[in-house]
């Protein structure tokens, strides 16, 4: 049986921000590198961020199930997503975890958490998106193309 093309991501990508997450918050609050105070207005925009994550996330969850392909970046797609959040953003559900992952950083007080985002989108984008990008080309040709000239990478 011949194997299907996919993007060939092999660590979950909510894992990859769980995992930061959890050493930044780790870290941080263990040896008090870039903690502070939490006080009801970073609480309320720590919130905020996490619910806009959530939402943007189970939004860009609908095209998914409406069109009845697989979100999982280690299998292969059937239809090209291009509505819903997907107008907006090629990552919209990347862009979801980011939000989430700040918002509890924040919530958390810890700094190192939101410092770490940052080596994280950077894996993100070259392990992750990068490898999305080139399977959507093969598998989906100038459409996709055309998508990615219209359509950012994030927001």
């Amino acid at each position: 049986m011949e194997k299907q093309d996919n993007p060939g991501v092999r660590f979950p990508p909510p894992l990859m921000f769980f995992l930061s997450g959890l050493a930044g918050w780790f870290i941080g609050s263990r040896f008090g590198i870039l903690t502070f105070e939490q006080v009801i207005i970073t609480d309320i925009f720590g919130l905020i961020l996490a619910v806009l994550g959530f939402l943007l996330g189970f939004w860009s969850m609908l095209p998914f199930l409406a069109a009845k392909t697989s979100m999982l970046p280690w299998t292969s797609d059937s239809k090209l997503l291009v509505g819903g959040p997907y107008k907006f953003s090629r990552n919209p559900m990347y862009a979801g975890m980011a939000l989430i992952y700040t918002g509890i950083g924040v919530l958390l007080g810890s700094g190192l958490v939101i410092v770490l985002l940052a080596p994280l989108i950077f894996i993100m984008n070259r392990y992750v998106i990068a490898q999305e990008e080139a399977y959507l080309s093969r598998e989906f040709g100038d459409e996709y193309l055309e998508f990615m000239q219209k359509v950012r990478r994030w927001l």
